[in-house]
């Protein structure tokens, strides 16, 4: 059997896997808080303890963490109080076998093949390039990116840190959205005043950008949904207010974060050259996308909008990830390839 698990800052999916005839089926799931844990063994510890009838017979462990992953060893970005994971020592904590470590979208990415048509939606039709390379994004607690490299068999998918670049404004708005970012308390124990672009396309961002709009007087805040914000999760009470249209303020701050998030991935499709296509994952885009025309207008638009490449971009598709399992399938797989069938 297989243990594979996707680590992200909210929460963690972690599933076993049973090999039957070379081929990965799901014997048993859950989803957990990822922060009402120390650390990653005593979530294993827990899990495993749902299933002990399954514990000695699994082969190998692997997971997704958010963050760069190096020597096997990583240090989740979006859960400050996780000490540094190290495969080796969580393995030895947990009378595991091996533990293998992922950057979670180098674990999504390994997934998207295992994906069937009813796993993604498309949100810009292009003309795929069978074998080409492609890119993949995913907006959630933070901005995760990986590259897909077309064009090798069974070559794997390239981590990136890329969710830490520049924030790029392409207009007076978004040049003032940075500046008001600039002042936030968030960069005070930072040199310098960056401002990646994960402060915008990210839950986190989404809040930072209402929060602008109220300090700009965009329109008046509706106390009902004030009041949401304050007592639950920020991001979806904006996102389910400006979905639902009962505010004025979140319909523009989700506009704003679906056109920065289309001109990330445009900018991504032009690092990667993604002929084979753009997919979007992570938790946001799912619940998103194709709910309403004008939000999927203000990606496309600013997807395209990268001047004398706007050509080029027209021909690249743009999927959304609709199976919340991709990253720990992914795992699995990668996980797999380290079996004697």
């Amino acid at each position: 059997m297989i243990l594979s698990g996707d680590i992200g800052g909210t929460k963690t999916n972690i599933s076993l896997f049973r090999i039957e005839k070379g081929a990965l089926k799901e014997e048993y799931s859950d989803t957990c808080a990822t922060r009402a844990y120390p650390g990653l063994q005593i979530l294993i510890k827990d899990f495993l303890d749902k299933t002990p009838e399954h514990g000695r017979e699994i082969a190998v462990a692997c997971f997704g963490v958010a963050g760069p992953v190096t020597q096997n060893r990583a240090k989740p970005t979006n859960v400050p109080h996780w000490e540094t994971i190290a495969g080796d020592e969580v393995a030895q904590k947990t009378g595991l076998s091996r533990v293998m470590l992922l950057n979670d979208l180098v674990a999504m990415a390994c997934g998207i093949s295992a994906l069937g048509e009813e796993d993604l939606a498309t949100l810009h039709a292009g003309t795929e390039e069978p074998g080409g390379n492609r890119v993949l994004l995913a907006a959630g607690t933070g901005l995760g990116m990986a590259l897909l490299p077309g064009g090798w068999e069974a070559s794997l998918p390239i981590s990136s840190e890329g969710g830490h670049m520049d924030f790029a404004p392409r207009d007076d708005k978004e040049i003032d959205l940075l500046r008001f970012l600039q002042q936030q308390k968030f960069l005070k124990d930072a040199s310098g005043n960056h401002v990646s672009i994960e402060r915008v396309v990210s839950g986190a961002g989404l809040k930072n950008i209402y929060d602008y709009l109220v300090k700009k007087n965009f329109a008046l805040e509706d106390p009902a949904v004030m009041h949401e914000i304050r007592r639950s999760e920020p991001p979806q009470v904006i996102s389910k207010a400006a979905l639902e249209g009962r505010s004025a303020l979140c319909t523009e701050a989700l506009r704003m974060f679906v056109a920065a998030y289309g001109a990330a991935a445009g900018n991504l499709a032009l690092v990667g050259t993604a002929r084979g296509g753009v997919y979007l994952g992570g938790g946001i885009a799912p619940h998103v996308f194709k709910k309403l025309t004008y939000l999927d207008d203000a990606f496309e638009a600013a997807f395209l909008d990268k001047g004398r490449f706007r050509s080029f971009l027209e021909k690249v598709p743009v999927r959304v990830i609709l199976n919340t399992q991709t990253a720990v399938l992914g795992a699995a797989h990668y996980a797999a390839r380290f079996i004697d069938f």
